[in-house]
């Protein structure tokens, strides 16, 4: 490790963008529903809840839209959509 001033170190690879969900296909559905959410800074490997429940291999279509299946045990609230920077909600 070098001491310093932070100024002479460089960060990089860092997300900076918490994802945003813009839109869902569908306001309500079942358990085993696919649904599309639309939005801003979405990457592949992230992690989709449901209320707190988890989504099983969301499908990353691109930055911009994922489609996942509403699991089993999950409730009404909020779709959360994690990333390396953060989550954003619906």
């Amino acid at each position: 490790a070098q001491d310093g001033p932070v100024s002479d170190y460089t960060f990089s690879g860092f997300a900076t963008t918490f994802p945003a969900i813009t839109s869902v296909s569908a306001g309500s559905g079942p358990a085993g529903s696919e649904i599309t959410l639309t939005g801003t800074g979405f990457t592949k490997g992230l992690g989709v809840t449901f209320n707190g429940f988890p989504a099983t291999e969301p499908d990353f279509v691109s930055d911009t839209t994922i489609t996942v299946t509403v699991p089993t045990g999950a409730t009404s609230g909020k779709i959360g959509v994690r990333g390396p920077a953060g989550t954003g909600y619906s």
